[in-house]
């Protein structure tokens, strides 16, 4: 039996490979899971695992940013309010 296949009676193929006989792999570069029959990637969309986007899951997805494209632009764009605070306020 070719390819690489798994389950309880090696019927589905293994994470990472797709077709008819599990021998094609998937692109979906380690940030999505790919879809067994047509290889199309569902991009991971998530905090744990980061959200990604593209045909292969290659780049961050809109509003994100970051090595594992889990922080959002709009944090590093918005800074906090200014705290004005006088001599007369108290400091504790």
């Amino acid at each position: 039996l070719r390819g690489f296949w798994a389950g309880a009676l090696c019927d589905i193929c293994q994470e990472g490979w797709r077709g008819a006989h599990c021998t094609l792999r998937c692109a979906c570069s380690g940030h999505g899971a790919c879809d067994r029959d047509t290889g199309e990637c569902h991009c991971a969309a998530d905090l744990s695992r980061g959200f990604w986007s593209g045909a292969a899951c290659g780049h961050c997805a809109a509003g994100y940013q970051g090595l594992n494209c889990s922080l959002r632009t709009d944090a590093i764009t918005q800074a906090p309010p200014l705290v004005h605070q006088t001599l007369q306020d108290p400091l504790w």
